[in-house]
């Protein structure tokens, strides 16, 4: 091609896109099926912290490849969650109903159609908070609480029995007073009638 600085050779061959990275988009996010304010950008996220109440999420998430018409698909992982990871197709949808309390990562990438990674890895941190009556002070409190409670039915019980003990030993002891003062009356009487 000529042009008035002198000519340009192209050669569509040595233009390559191979290495050229594409991008994931975070289309949307629900939290318990209403939408949760977020950015679009992964690479801007800070960790998502919730509550132990919203534990279902929702990632709607897309790429965008502006070189190569082909599909992608998208490979995630809850770390903390699951073991291994899964691929979809593009654009996807990943659910996750119900999470346990705890701290999770969902790690992001994007795969071309031969399965080659194409975009950087997404880390997303995501923590659901434990439940107040599962955190340790509150566990401690009903422990401790639960061990004063079987002290004090065990001390009640013991203080019933030694009572009940203490009466019939009184009752006892008042039998023998009777008997010792019926035995020396009717000795006295036995003494004097002799006399």
């Amino acid at each position: 091609m000529g042009t008035v600085k002198g000519l340009i050779r192209f050669d569509p061959r040595e233009f390559s896109t191979k290495n050229e990275e594409v991008t994931l988009l975070l289309d949307k996010m629900e939290v318990n099926y209403k939408l949760y304010p977020s950015q679009q950008s992964l690479q801007q996220w800070s960790p998502i912290r919730l509550p132990y109440q919203e534990n279902s999420l929702a990632f709607y998430l897309s790429v965008i490849d502006f070189q190569r018409k082909q599909n992608h698909f998208i490979e995630y992982q809850l770390e903390g969650y699951e073991t291994k990871t899964i691929m979809v197709e593009n654009p996807a949808t990943i659910r996750f109903p119900n999470l346990p309390s705890g701290k999770f990562t969902l790690r992001l990438r994007v795969l071309n159609i031969n399965k080659e990674v194409v975009s950087p890895s997404y880390f997303l941190p995501v923590i659901i908070e434990t439940p107040w009556f599962q955190s340790w002070w509150f566990i401690l409190i009903v422990s401790g609480s639960l061990i004063g409670l079987l002290w004090y039915l065990i001390n009640l019980r013991t203080q019933k029995l030694l009572m009940a003990q203490r009466v019939e030993l009184e009752k006892e002891q008042l039998i023998r007073d009777e008997r010792s003062r019926i035995a020396r009356d009717m000795h006295d009487d036995l003494g004097s009638g002799l006399s």
